[in-house]
């Protein structure tokens, strides 16, 4: 312990390198690296000796050396901060919009969604209904019609196309068409497919 201790002379004058690295609790190789880096600096040329260093001197360097050191650890520790918080963030987001989308199919399972292009296909088809409807007059009307008067062919006429709007005016909204293309779409069935096969 005596060892550590500074006295008077080394306090006010030149300290050995053997005594400095006891007295900083570094080995002689850290000191002679630090010396080497240019972070602590010899006295020789004033003593005209070797491995001395002025001791106040060499006090304040090394406490600039580790204040530096540990400058250079915050900002590294902030720089990892700063990564960890990006990449949470990240996380956060990706698994909101994987929430968000398991939302949307859910939602669209059950009818309560429809995507676009399902919607198309169904007003496609009743479009289709309508024209088959339309192109399907004719025929139907030409054998009534032959030998008719021009009142009785339109009134034939009226009737038919009244007939055809009836038949279009009964078309309603049905979800489970919609539920029967998601299914298509995502090879799934429903519950009350399952509760069939189930009943048999």
């Amino acid at each position: 312990m005596a060892e550590n201790m500074l006295t008077a002379e080394s306090c006010s004058g030149l300290i050995k390198t053997k005594e400095l690295a006891k007295v900083l609790g570094v080995s002689d190789r850290r000191l002679q690296m630090m010396t080497k880096s240019g972070l602590l600096h010899k006295a020789d040329a004033e003593a005209g000796a070797r491995g001395v260093y002025r001791m106040p001197d060499v006090i304040r360097e090394y406490r600039a050396a580790l204040a530096d050191a540990a400058q250079g650890h915050k900002v590294r520790d902030e720089a990892e901060t700063d990564m960890t918080k990006s990449k949470l963030s990240a996380e956060v987001r990706y698994k909101e919009a994987k929430a968000k989308k398991a939302e949307v199919e859910l939602k669209e399972y059950v009818g309560e969604f429809h995507r676009s292009d399902d919607v198309e296909k169904l007003v496609n088809e009743l479009i289709y209904s309508v024209r088959n409807a339309l192109m399907a007059m004719p025929g139907r009307l030409a054998s009534e019609c032959v030998g008719k008067t021009a009142q009785e062919i339109s009134e034939a006429v009226r009737k038919e196309v009244f007939s055809t709007l009836e038949q279009l005016s009964q078309h309603e909204y049905d979800p489970e068409k919609y539920r029967k293309l998601v299914r298509e779409r995502s090879g799934l069935k429903t519950l009350d497919a399952d509760d069939d096969e189930d009943e048999d």
